[in-house]
């Protein structure tokens, strides 16, 4: 398999969209379509030790009804934290920096721990 057909990461939702590798468009399009029938977005991120399972996500969940906000989580190794937002645009730029590696992409939000998960 050439280093270019190496699936980096996945996006999925929650009424069936798959898309590997995908581009900020894609992530921003997915978004945007979030709604009561498609309730999140996940990406996930693999590397070469990481097979089947990814290495960490971040994922968004739209608003349940009485809830303020998007619900925005990841998990790195064994821990796995979660904010909220009512910013759509810093998700998508939360999202959009993830998927391409930039530091700092978490910056912006109030993360806590909300679970722990066997490494």
């Amino acid at each position: 398999m050439a280093s270019e057909d190496v699936i980096r990461l996945k996006l999925s939702t929650h009424n069936g969209l798959e898309l590997l590798n995908p581009s900020g468009s894609d992530i921003r399009e997915a978004l945007r379509g979030l709604g009561a029938d498609n309730m999140y977005v996940l990406l996930e991120r693999f590397d070469a030790n990481s097979r089947p399972w990814a290495a960490g996500f971040a994922q968004v969940g739209f608003p349940l009804p009485g809830e303020e906000g998007w619900t925005v989580e990841y998990r790195e190794g064994g821990e796995q934290f979660q904010a909220n937002t009512k910013d759509l645009a810093h998700i998508e730029r939360l999202l959009s920096d993830y998927a391409t590696g930039r530091a700092g992409w978490k910056e912006g939000l109030d993360w806590q721990l909300f679970m722990t998960h066997d490494a």
